[in-house]
């Protein structure tokens, strides 16, 4: 059984019970199952004291996993079946792709989950390095030019241990270099390469004020990660997101609404974000042309009732265009209802609006037509 990672939740899954992460009650995030939203949302807001303690919230397999593959890792945790993993191995040898990679296209898993598992292989904890306050003496231990070289970020202090983020997380030789170089001891945590060289270009910033992290940590969880995307892709400034977060106070909307409806961001920035955050790919759905037989998958009323539109059918996998993907809930509904396995692309509202309209009809026509 796996229990919901919120300590203060005795909710508890058959492990092995899931399809795809979406396949059974709640959600994973950052490698963890969440019985809900709410749940999730308690567990943040108790600290995040796990890379410090070395703990970890939920019940998870007790196997040493650093001589394991990746996919035997996904399969231990039940994320995904020993069927799905030999049919993606098959797939596998056809291209040069990695087996984390094949599974996230095949909509199996997503890349969340497989960060996860490379934490396991390498013995260290994941740190999702979008959503970290950087301590400036620990900055200083390590110029920006040795942070590119060595894909490793130092963000913080722990028992008199320099917090580390690196992608080689576990590699002792670098690891006892490092320490050398800082005269330090250092505690390392996993963050995928692309992610750190983003992570390192905003750290070591000079336009990066010391009250961006005061203003990140006053959003909510999920607010939290998106205002760090896009203050690390430059769409915002802090006084921006300081200035949406004041007008929250009044609207109920999420952070990126406020922020378009205040005109300091697109709707395409928008949309790339969410597709940042939530680890889907972005669609220009105005340059794409749908075949009709994608179209005939979903009736409008589907399309309408979901705000979705088909784009693709691959190897057993539906993509699905839509501008918000943060319910997960509705889109497991919609893999109920279509008995199809889906996977999220995102695009901008309009586009979604005009697709929906060009391909089924206005709403209030396509309704009167059933």
């Amino acid at each position: 059984m796996v229990k919901c990672a919120n300590p203060k939740c005795n909710h508890h899954r058959p492990s092995g019970f899931l399809e795809s992460l979406w396949a059974s009650r709640g959600f994973v995030f950052d490698g963890r199952w969440f019985c809900s939203s709410s749940c999730y949302e308690k567990f943040a807001q108790l600290g995040q004291d796990e890379v410090a303690s070395g703990t970890e919230a939920d019940e998870s397999p007790s196997v040493d996993m650093t001589n394991m593959r990746l996919g035997e890792i996904l399969v231990e945790y039940g994320i995904v079946g020993s069927e799905e993993l030999s049919a993606c191995l098959d797939e596998r040898e056809q291209s040069d792709k990695q087996v984390g990679q094949v599974l996230v296209e095949a909509g199996l898993i997503t890349r969340e989950a497989v960060l996860a598992a490379l934490s396991k292989q390498k013995g260290t904890p994941w740190v999702d390095v979008f959503m970290l306050s950087y301590d400036d003496a620990a900055l200083a231990l390590l110029s920006e030019e040795e942070a590119k070289k060595e894909l490793a970020l130092p963000f913080g202090f722990v028992d008199g241990q320099v917090l580390m983020a690196m992608s080689a997380a576990g590699d002792k030789e670098q690891l006892a270099e490092l320490e050398r170089r800082m005269g330090r001891p250092v505690r390392s945590v996993f963050s995928p390469a692309e992610e750190l060289i983003v992570a390192i270009k905003r750290a070591y910033s000079p336009d990066r004020p010391v009250e961006e992290d005061g203003v990140l940590h006053r959003l909510s969880p999920v607010d939290r990660r998106l205002g760090q995307i896009m203050l690390v892709e430059g769409m915002i400034t802090p006084s921006q997101l300081e200035q949406a977060l004041v007008a929250q106070q009044k609207d109920v909307s999420g952070i990126g609404q406020i922020l378009l409806k205040l005109g300091f961001i697109t709707a395409e920035n928008l949309a790339r974000a969410l597709g940042k955050q939530f680890g889907c790919m972005w669609l220009d759905l105005s340059a794409s042309t749908i075949p009709a037989r994608m179209i005939e998958l979903f009736s409008s009323e589907i399309a309408y009732e979901f705000g979705v539109v088909p784009v693709k059918y691959s190897n057993e996998v539906l993509d699905v265009a839509t501008d918000d993907p943060t319910d997960r809930t509705k889109f497991k509904r919609l893999e109920s209802r279509i008995n199809r396995r889906i996977k999220l692309v995102v695009c901008t509202t309009s586009h979604l609006y005009a697709a929906l309209e060009k391909y089924y009809g206005k709403k209030d026509e396509s309704i009167d037509d059933e």
